[in-house]
């Protein structure tokens, strides 16, 4: 069996390509005023389509513990990028939308969001690129 090229666990790895990547994105992050963890709670309720998520769904979500994805939530709320409302369904839950402001921010740096992506496969090659992102899809279902 051929010695493996990177000796280095596959979790340090990942974390060093998170790095990287919050690094390349920083400019995005900057135009928005939010940080990487709240950039990450604005995309996963871009994705939600208006249905909104309850903060439990969020911290899951966003890979966050419960008190940040709280903190981060009233900051995203203080910049209007979303909202929150209470479940009709369950009064005792919360619900958290993006806001049409959060929306627009968004929109407005997509262009930049996909263009690191782009730089990112030319990088690595669209095929590793490709493969990278099915394993991962693959990995978190």
């Amino acid at each position: 069996m051929p010695a493996d090229p990177n000796p280095d666990p596959m979790l340090l790895q990942l974390l060093r390509a998170v790095a990287l990547l919050e690094d390349q994105m920083a400019p995005v992050f900057d135009e928005l005023g939010v940080t990487a963890e709240q950039w990450r709670i604005l995309v996963i309720l871009a994705g939600a389509e208006g249905d909104g998520h309850t903060m439990t769904e969020l911290s899951r979500l966003a890979v966050l513990p419960p008190a940040t994805t709280t903190r981060a939530i009233d900051k995203l709320i203080s910049l209007a990028l979303v909202y929150r409302r209470v479940d009709p369904a369950d009064r005792r839950r919360v619900m958290v939308f993006l806001s049409p402001h959060g929306s627009g921010a968004l929109a407005a740096v997509d262009d930049r969001q996909r263009q690191i992506e782009r730089d990112l496969a030319t990088s690595v090659g669209s095929r590793r690129y490709l493969a990278l992102g099915d394993s991962l899809a693959h990995l978190t279902r």
